[in-house]
């Protein structure tokens, strides 16, 4: 399942992202730009505009300003499991590379610290303990 997110919803983005759903969130696009992107990258479009959603097939209108609550209907909705969590990097959308190996030059003290190394596209790293 492939999502993608208007802009009023970068922070559900995020989460869905750290499931390890594919979910875009671009720029601020209008309506037929938004649209073309879903259709062409096949992503079920999540979006806070009512009628957006009815023009587009698929997209699932978020119904609440409240994070928890948009989480828990796009869950619902599709039946989302968090089998593939953290295998996303939350701020890109990359898939995340795992490493027991420091790739970058970090000091040797926080070297014995950390057990395993995540990297994204953009070779970001993050600690994992």
């Amino acid at each position: 399942m492939r999502f993608v997110c208007d802009h009023m919803l970068g922070t559900l983005a995020k989460w869905l992202r750290f499931l390890g759903y594919d979910t875009g969130y671009p720029d601020a696009l209008d309506d037929d730009d938004l649209k073309a992107l879903a259709v062409v990258e096949d992503r079920v479009l999540l979006t806070r505009d009512y009628e957006l959603s009815g023009r587009v097939a698929g997209a699932i209108y978020i119904e609440s300003d409240v994070l928890d609550e948009q989480f828990a209907q796009v869950v619902r909705a599709f039946g989302l499991t968090a089998k593939d969590e953290m295998t996303r990097c939350s701020v890109c959308n990359a898939l995340i590379k795992f490493t027991t190996q420091n790739i970058l030059p970090i000091p040797k003290l926080l070297i014995q610290l950390v057990c395993r190394w995540t990297f994204c596209r953009d070779r970001i790293p993050a600690l994992l303990h």
